[in-house]
């Protein structure tokens, strides 16, 4: 690892290399890790983050929706549904197992709110109406968010762009 905070991989083979890169981002301790490949030519600069993936939770999500497809459509009122995660697609497989919440991999856009619960429609059996049920939402990992910017990897107290109040110095003498 640099001091800037990239980490540099020696791989034995370029098929190897190309193996790993084409997996896209990694996930280490459920913080993204996002590879590319080094040439000469290359600086290690860190680039503004429009979209990063994060794991979530959701809490309380009514049987119903308990589907491959009821999950993703949930996960698409947060970002883009990536993938569910193993345990949880099998459940929905076979209906039955942990059902206190699903996990599942969505992209975050830096232009949305972070959201902490969804209300869910369900239709009546009798198909008159519905009644609302509310699904929790707990990030495995949040990442720096500026709001100013609309990126991420920096909150708002530490935005570049932002103008920083300059103390003013008094100049009377005592």
């Amino acid at each position: 690892m640099n001091t800037v905070g990239f980490f540099i991989f020696q791989f034995d083979s370029k098929e190897g290399m190309t193996q790993v890169l084409e997996k896209g981002h990694w996930m280490i301790c459920s913080t993204p890790n996002f590879l590319n490949e080094w040439t000469p030519n290359v600086s290690l600069v860190k680039g503004d983050m429009t979209n990063v993936p994060v794991w979530i939770k959701l809490y309380d999500v009514p049987l119903v929706a308990y589907t491959k497809d009821g999950l993703s459509m949930l996960a698409s009122k947060l970002g883009r549904p990536v993938l569910l995660d193993s345990y949880t697609s099998h459940m929905c497989l076979q209906s039955w197992g942990r059902h206190s919440f699903a996990r599942a991999l969505i992209e975050l856009g830096a232009t949305k709110d972070f959201k902490d619960s969804l209300i869910v429609g369900i239709p009546n059996v009798n198909r008159e109406g519905f009644t609302k049920q509310e699904v929790s939402i707990k990030y495995v990992w949040c990442p720096p968010h500026c709001k100013h910017c609309k990126v991420f990897g920096h909150e708002d107290s530490f935005c570049p762009l932002q103008a920083k109040p300059v103390p003013v110095k008094d100049t009377q003498p005592n």
